[in-house]
């Protein structure tokens, strides 16, 4: 290929023979891509300039592989993000696959160092893949499924879901060795091996690890074999931890000799650790197995409340963090031992409590027979923080004073740690809780803003009538011609004054409307006579009705009808806004009938019908929704706001129907 210039063919295939060659020979720079006659960043230069997406993603991808496998997750974030906007030149390719795998497990591993915005993001990007890989698995679980499985996995693993992370483990590698995926079942090996050190079961992860390493070993990554051997020795006997001497019941006469190294690498990830829980399992887990307990306890003191309260238990290699378990209701531990500590405030250490003359009678002791016993109180600058409980019933001294020395110096640091835990716990929550008033109180903002549109709406759209009202009636009264009679002049006088008096009622009523929302006042329902307020809406349309021509016939077919309401509502709220668009969308020389009359079920309809244009049926469904435009122009191009028609179900209470007929088409 290369001699019949066949470039880009030439270059991809040698992209891989290059990944191959990292992952099988142990040398220099295992992350970078480049040999003699090949260099990475020419690559990259040479495929941006040419604009070969296919290549460059394919040099990208193989990049992301040996990042991953030689453990440079920052880097190979960076490559994710390289990756991310040419991906499409790549997508439904079989190097796809590839792409999402290993940008889902960098994104995995780093997600536990993550802050909280960054691991929504990232938790929305693997939710992405995995969906993703689980689509293609259904079409082709031979190809697909143990990837599903894997990244299943992961997801539990990181929601602590310790159970279901173990099976989906054993699943993919069982699917992966079924279907002949050697590279596939040694990387989830690779991530079990990984996930049991977390939880700190170094047996089986010892045992995930060399199976690991056999399959790669068998596919042929030498490189990546030496480099997990190089990572994790303990696995081949080279652990210089002094858990395993522990176990054993380690004693004063064999004498102790601590790994000073590792005594420094504890100390630093008690520092470095925020969460509460977390560090309360970390500081057991670190002082047992410099201690060689069996089990271990620890008791928080609570400065509030004065009082103690079991937080954390170890048995084995399990932890358990628990729920404030009271001090004194606690069964499992001699109780009165701990008191007596508290009350000295100095260590004790019990090398036979089984046989010991004082606590040997104990309940606790007498009833598990404990051998050897070790109690720390924790203090920070003088202060009891907490207490430390831990014990052995194998042997005897086995808490000797060189253990001791190294126990008092990692307790000292758990103060500091458990002290500034405590603090971030009480910032987060004033944060926490400080974030939920502003919430809060930007919800009532919002509440007050939408309210105050409400009000203006109100106020911009039924103020709009008696205005027009005013404008036609001034209109007469400015002209000089004998067009109008001293009568009508007189008449269009009154109608200014009634049209202010409406005017002064509707700014009345969005006060008291303001009011009633605040609880100041409540709505007061009336008697109402129903005549009376379409004498009244007559009386504000009049102009309009005799500009356009239209006859409005008003039908009463109850005398003296009366309703409970709120007059101004009823009137200006609800019969003119029905009015009003009554005429604007009737044609001139129209009828509109104004009909009122009983029901079958004894009560009062009102009833405004018009001949005019009609509704189309896609204005219907919103007609009564503030949110919705459905504002039209009328028959002679009046304009409307749109804000009719919401207002009058706005103030329509829920137990009377409103209900609109247009054209045949019925909408409620």
């Amino acid at each position: 290929m290369e001699r019949c210039r066949f470039d880009e063919m030439w270059e991809s295939v040698y992209i891989l023979y290059l990944l191959r060659r990292k992952l099988s020979n142990t040398g220099p720079e295992p992350t970078h891509l480049s040999d003699d006659k090949l260099n990475e960043n020419e690559l990259i230069t040479k495929f941006t300039k040419r604009k070969s997406l296919n290549n460059l993603c394919m040099i990208h991808l193989a990049r992301l592989q040996l990042c991953y496998h030689f453990d440079e997750t920052d880097k190979a974030a960076e490559i994710i993000k390289q990756i991310t906007p040419i991906y499409f030149a790549i997508e439904g390719m079989i190097q796809s696959t590839d792409i999402i795998i290993f940008s889902f497990l960098t994104l995995s591993r780093k997600y536990i160092s993550l802050n909280k915005k960054d691991q929504l993001d990232v938790s929305k990007r693997l939710t992405k893949w995995y969906q993703e890989i689980l689509r293609w698995s259904r079409c082709c679980p031979e190809n697909f499924a143990h990837l599903e499985r894997m990244m299943l996995a992961e997801f539990n693993r990181l929601q602590n879901k310790r159970f279901q992370a173990i099976k989906c483990f054993e699943d993919g590698i069982r699917l992966s060795r079924d279907h002949g995926y050697i590279h596939h079942e040694a990387l989830i090996n690779e991530l079990a091996a990984l996930f049991y050190l977390e939880i700190n079961d170094e047996k089986m992860a010892g045992f995930y690890l060399k199976e690991a390493i056999y399959c790669y070993n068998k596919w042929g990554a030498t490189a990546k074999v030496n480099f997990l051997k190089t990572k994790f020795p303990v696995t081949f006997g080279f652990s210089s931890s002094p858990v395993e001497k522990s176990f054993t019941g380690t004693s004063s006469k064999e004498g102790y000799h601590p790994d000073l190294d590792a005594i420094l690498k504890a100390s630093r990830a008690l520092t470095m650790e925020m969460d509460l829980s977390e560090l309360l399992k970390k500081i057991m887990q670190v002082l047992r197995e410099n201690s060689g307990a069996e089990r271990g306890l620890l008791f928080l003191y609570n400065d509030e409340q004065s009082s103690l309260s079991l937080q954390c238990e170890s048995i084995g290699q399990s932890f358990a963090v628990l729920q404030d378990i009271p001090f004194d209701l606690y069964e499992s531990a001699p109780v009165t031992i701990i008191k007596s500590v508290l009350n000295s405030g100095k260590t004790l250490i019990i090398e036979d409590a089984c046989q010991h003359d004082q606590y040997g009678s104990e309940p606790y002791i007498k009833k598990n027979q404990v051998r050897s016993v070790l109690i720390i109180p924790i203090l920070y600058q003088s202060y009891l923080i907490a207490v430390l409980y831990l014990e052995n019933n194998l042997t005897s001294n086995v808490f000797s004073p060189e253990r001791l020395k190294v126990l008092e110096s990692l307790t000292s640091q758990a103060a500091v740690s458990i002290k500034n835990s405590l603090l971030y716990q009480s910032m987060e929550k004033k944060v926490e809780e400080r974030t939920t008033e502003l919430a809060e109180n930007i919800q009532a903002l919002h509440k007050a803003a939408a309210k105050n549109k409400n009000l203006l709406r109100i106020l911009c759209h039924d103020l709009t009538n008696p205005l027009s009202v005013v404008k036609i009636s001034m209109n007469i009264l400015a002209d000089e011609s004998d067009r109008y009679s001293v009568e009508k002049k007189a008449k269009a006088t009154g109608r200014i004054l009634r049209a202010i008096q409406t005017q002064e009622e509707i700014i009345e009523q969005v006060r008291n409307m303001e009011a009633i929302e605040s609880g100041k006042i409540s709505i007061i329902l009336t008697p109402v006579s129903i005549e009376e307020v379409i004498q009244k809406s007559k009386f504000i349309f009049h102009e309009q009705l005799e500009k356009k021509k239209i006859d409005l016939r008003v039908h009463l077919k109850i005398q003296d009808a009366y309703v409970m309401a709120e007059k101004v509502s009823l009137s200006n709220n609800v019969l003119n806004n029905l009015l009003s668009n009554a005429i604007k969308f009737s044609f001139e020389g129209s009828v509109i009938d104004l009909v009122i009359q009983e029901t079958e079920n004894e009560q009062i309809a009102l009833i405004v019908r018009d001949f005019g244009i009609g509704i189309p049926s896609d204005i219907q469904e919103n007609l009564f929704l503030p949110d919705k435009q459905t504002s039209r122009k009328g028959t002679q191009d009046e304009k409307g706001t749109g804000f009719g028609m919401p207002l009058v179900k706005a103030f329509i209470p829920k137990p009377v129907n409103l209900w609109m007929l247009s054209i045949g088409s019925y909408h409620k």
